[in-house]
């Protein structure tokens, strides 16, 4: 079968995210985190933040990349036979995914690459905010390519917290540096702090600073920074879980294509 190789792909990335998903749950099992509430007695204010006992294993972005590359290794080789006959450089065939839905009409035109194709491509959307998430896919890859690691874990989420509901905000994310960002709904990341006020003179009196673990701890969970584009801020387990059944399904789809007999060249689909 033409995408055999493609499905062998997605079969190894499963594979990674078997470890990636040992790795992330190993650790915070060992509860990393831990969220204290200060009270700066100076300012009247109540501070909520997060302090971090150990980083992630320096493995993950490693299995990360790895995943990634398999992922995006998968669509290259099962667009790769119907595409082969069709251009004169076969060197330069891969899975488009362009920056928006105008630079893959411009590129990825149906007298090059045929109707059928064409239309089915389309329909994954291959651009920055198209449903597939295949725009994470190439900078992610990009990313641990030819830049760096992904690095992930620097940035812990609060999925369930009172704290959370009580300040009216989606989610806490703590940057890494010992601070405490609440993102509110309008995505505005700001450190929290609340003033309070003394019921008595005689309370005011007593009053002091201090910090001090709080009682009943959130869920964390280990999520991208903001630097993973549409999975930015978002757990890493679930959006990889995310972006390898949408691979796998792209690849099954691509699969019912009949593959083009005999050369058709035309100019390069990069």
């Amino acid at each position: 079968m033409a995408t055999h190789a493609g499905k062998e792909k997605i079969n190894r990335a499963r594979d990674h995210y078997e470890s990636l998903q040992h790795e992330i749950t190993s650790y915070l099992n060992s509860k990393p985190y831990v969220l204290v509430k200060q009270r700066i007695h100076t300012e009247q204010i109540d501070q909520w933040r997060v302090e971090t006992k150990f980083p992630l294993s320096e493995k993950v972005p490693s299995i990360l990349g790895d995943l990634v590359q398999n992922l995006r290794n998968a669509l290259d080789q099962s667009i790769y036979p119907l595409l082969e006959n069709r251009v004169r450089n076969k060197e330069d065939i891969c899975f488009p995914i362009n920056k928006n839905i105008e630079n893959f009409l411009k590129e990825f035109k149906p007298a090059k690459v045929g109707e059928d194709l064409f239309k089915l491509v389309k329909s994954f959307e291959p651009w920055d905010g198209g449903q597939y998430h295949l725009d994470a896919l190439k900078k992610l890859s990009n990313t641990d390519k030819h830049r760096h690691p992904i690095y992930v874990g620097r940035c812990a989420i609060l999925t369930s917290s009172e704290i959370n509901s009580h300040l009216q905000s989606t989610s806490i994310i703590f940057d890494g540096n010992g601070s405490m960002n609440f993102t509110n709904p309008n995505d505005n990341a700001i450190i929290i702090s609340q003033p309070y006020r003394y019921v008595n003179r005689n309370q005011k009196r007593r009053d002091k600073s201090f910090k001090q673990i709080v009682a009943k701890q959130p869920k964390f969970d280990v999520h991208f920074g903001y630097d993973a584009y549409s999975f930015s801020g978002k757990s890493v387990l679930t959006s990889m879980k995310t972006l390898i059944t949408n691979v796998e399904q792209i690849v099954e789809k691509l699969a019912e294509v009949p593959v083009p007999l005999g050369p058709q060249h035309d100019q390069s689909t990069r």
